[in-house]
């Protein structure tokens, strides 16, 4: 009898007897397989609910999370989080801080609503000609700083250099405006330029050491106590202002420029020593009084051009004394100053200015007199009568104020015998509130003529009544 390959069910052939215990043994044995079969497929496959599955498919990956994929935490992570304090996520930002959090540096600060109204308040630079408004003192030290105030005498409040100090004066002053500089070398070519008003600038040196000294048009500037080193230029010089004093400056470096120069300039120098120049001291154009000077090694000690004009006192550096091409040089040779015809007029202690007319040609009016040699002025009538021919040196100086920036053109003209004689003095200006005008001419004279000064502007102003600006002066020279 055959058998079946998995089961080894029996199998009756054709020629087997069948037996019924062969059938019941094949029925147990298929029984039995069954059985087992469900048994496992029980265990393989279990029956779940849809809960289960939608919960099931939410869970994370076994994998470590990432910033764009759910996962497990790694350690570090959990580290962090277990750092972070209860409830820091429930912090609000305040909309506004008290100024005590603020912390405050030099590029930061705050400022008042005082301060902002007085600022708003000030003129504009870009305008308005800028004026002092007090008499100020400026600090330079050799140990300052130019990022100082420049108001104390220390060294976190002195400026470092001159030129800074300079670079601090407006452009009209109507005060004295000192800059005091102390002991030590400042390698500069000092330069100051442009000032005008009713006060002046004093640079004054102690022991002090610089390269040059430069003045240009400037009204009044006073200079005293420095040396001045360079070997490629004037030391010091002055041109087209009013008056510049040099006063105990010191020029002895080996050089064949001169040692102080003045064109078209009025001015002083005293008590200054000036060594091995080609020429001690040039003036050109400009009336200059040289007096108690010392100096040794130079060609020429002083030398008068274009008009020029140098009257001395006491000593004066070595060299030759030179009035060539037109300048007269002491032409007195004495002191005989209180006989010869003098005169000076100023503008002053008057109630009311005198008002000049727009483009009308206005002759200035004085009120007292300095100098009188010789009855040669003449107070109630504003004007010199020569007593005596000769030529004559004849300084005028006006100061004129108008406002609202509106003086663009002014002239200065000498009359003889009331007839216009010549110009002394022309100043163009894009536009000023106040101005100085001065000059000064060489004339030949005759007795009994007059002498009358005017003034021409493109606009109505007013003459200042202060002899500092507004003065007439004249002077026999031979």
């Amino acid at each position: 009898m055959k058998t079946t390959g998995n089961l080894g069910l029996k199998k009756p052939d054709g020629t087997d007897i069948v037996d019924i215990t062969d059938l019941n043994g094949n029925m147990d044995i298929l029984d039995t397989a069954v059985k087992t079969a469900q048994d496992h497929a029980a265990d393989a496959v279990k029956h779940i609910t849809a809960a289960e599955r939608t919960a099931w498919n939410a869970k994370a990956s076994t994998s470590v999370a990432t910033t764009t994929a759910a996962g497990l935490m790694a350690g570090a992570d959990k580290s962090k989080l277990d750092s972070v304090a209860q409830g820091a996520n429930n912090y609000v930002h305040p909309s506004t801080h008290s100024p005590s959090v603020i912390v405050q540096d030099s590029s930061n600060r705050f400022v008042t609503d005082a301060e902002k109204t007085a600022w708003n308040g000030k003129a504009n630079i870009v305008t308005t000609p800028q004026q002092t408004t007090a008499v100020t003192t400026y600090f330079v030290r050799v140990d300052g700083n130019d990022n100082n105030t420049g108001l104390a005498n220390t060294a976190a409040g002195a400026f470092k250099t001159i030129n800074k100090a300079i670079s601090m004066i407006p452009q009209v002053v109507n005060h004295t405006v000192t800059i005091s500089v102390a002991a030590g070398t400042y390698a500069e070519d000092v330069i100051i330029s442009g000032t005008n008003g009713a006060g002046y600038v004093s640079i004054n040196g102690t022991s002090a050491s610089i390269r040059s000294f430069t003045a240009a048009r400037c009204n009044r500037i006073v200079v005293s106590g420095f040396t001045a080193t360079s070997t490629t230029q004037s030391a010091f010089y002055a041109y087209d202002g009013g008056k510049c004093d040099f006063t105990s400056c010191i020029v002895i470096a080996s050089n064949p420029n001169t040692g102080i120069s003045f064109f078209n300039q009025r001015g002083l120098v005293e008590g200054c020593t000036i060594s091995n120049r080609s020429v001690a001291i040039h003036v050109e154009k400009g009336q200059v009084t040289v007096t108690n000077c010392s100096g040794t090694g130079n060609a020429t000690a002083i030398l008068t051009s274009a008009g020029a004009i140098v009257n001395t006192d006491g000593t004066i550096p070595s060299g030759a004394i030179t009035g060539g091409n037109g300048g007269v040089l002491n032409p007195w040779g004495d002191n005989t100053k209180t006989s010869r015809p003098i005169g000076e007029m100023h503008h002053e202690n008057v109630s009311t200015s005198q008002v000049v007319p727009a483009m009308t040609w206005t002759k200035i009016l004085f009120t007292a007199n300095i100098n009188n040699n010789k009855s040669i002025t003449d107070i109630p009538n504003s004007r010199f009568l020569i007593p005596e021919p000769g030529f004559y040196s004849i300084e005028a100086r006006v100061g004129a104020v108008a406002g609202a920036n509106s003086l663009t053109r002014e002239i200065l003209a000498v009359h003889v015998d009331g007839v216009q004689n010549s110009w002394i003095a022309e100043q163009f200006h894009g536009g000023k509130g106040d101005i100085q005008i001065s000059g000064s001419g060489l004339y030949d004279l005759y007795a009994g003529q007059i002498i009358e000064l005017f003034i021409y502007s493109d606009v109505s102003c007013s003459i200042y009544t202060a002899d500092k600006t507004t003065h007439f002066a004249i002077v026999r020279l031979a």
